[in-house]
């Protein structure tokens, strides 16, 4: 038997199986505005954090691939959202337009760590958006928005947005805080199977990478070289036979 014919069969005996993480989630405000990219600080109060996904809103035509660019700092953001002087483009990942207040998954394909009482700024922006095609956020200047949030393991601040498709240009506004939430790892990094960012490698991850598979969605792309084929396939069947 071939080595890729082991690696299905150990993926499909798995599917009945469990691989566990502890996991969190911080919820903010609803979008009641757009639309482009949005900063915010995240500092891990009580223990080591892995960030694997964000679920957002976006404006636009609900259906429609979107590209975010994820940008990373040490540090605050504060004084350093007109240019990308001192940041870090993390990745670029993807996700759907699903409509005015609802949450799409824009799952990391790289988590974005923090260690104890650190501060880290992230930068959300969707990319080759038209006018109007961005991230949604909250606040407006006859209702600005809270824009500290916490609970025992994170918080976040947030409270500068930019317009636009270009990360870092546009009209920047202020106070607009996040809208959306953070999933994370209690303790740190996962791996790379748990597609759905929620901890546990289970048959959800698996159909869901068959459903990102088919569709040609770069999530899928598990070799990194652009190109959504078998080679993915039988990475992923590997990884998610080990899980975490």
């Amino acid at each position: 038997m071939s080595g890729k014919s082991i690696a299905v069969l150990a993926a499909v005996g798995l599917l009945g199986g469990v691989a566990s993480a502890q996991t969190g989630s911080l919820t903010t405000a609803p979008d009641n505005n757009s639309s482009g990219g949005i900063f915010m600080d995240l500092t891990a109060l009580d223990g080591a954090l892995a960030i694997t996904s964000f679920e957002i809103p976006y404006a636009g035509t609900v259906g429609t691939p979107v590209e975010v660019e994820v940008w990373v700092r040490d540090g605050s953001y504060e004084g350093f959202d007109a240019s990308s002087a001192g940041w870090t483009l993390h990745e670029t990942a993807f996700g759907t337009r699903q409509g005015v207040g609802v949450f799409d998954p824009l799952v990391l394909a790289n988590e974005i760590e923090l260690d104890t009482n650190q501060t880290r700024a992230v930068y959300l922006h969707a990319i080759t958006a038209g006018a109007g095609q961005g991230i949604r956020y909250s606040g407006t200047n006859t209702n600005p928005p809270q824009t500290f949030w916490s609970n025992n393991d994170i918080s976040l601040f947030s409270d500068v947005s930019r317009t636009g498709g270009v990360p870092f240009a546009g009209s920047r506004f202020t106070p607009r805080t996040f809208a959306g939430t953070i999933n994370y790892n209690i303790g740190g990094p996962t791996c790379r199977p748990d597609l759905n960012g929620d901890g546990v490698v289970d048959a959800d991850d698996f159909f869901l990478f068959l459903s990102l598979f088919a569709a040609g969605d770069l999530r899928a792309d598990f070799n990194n070289d652009g190109v959504i084929d078998a080679d993915d396939f039988f990475i992923f069947l590997n990884e998610f036979a080990q899980g975490c």
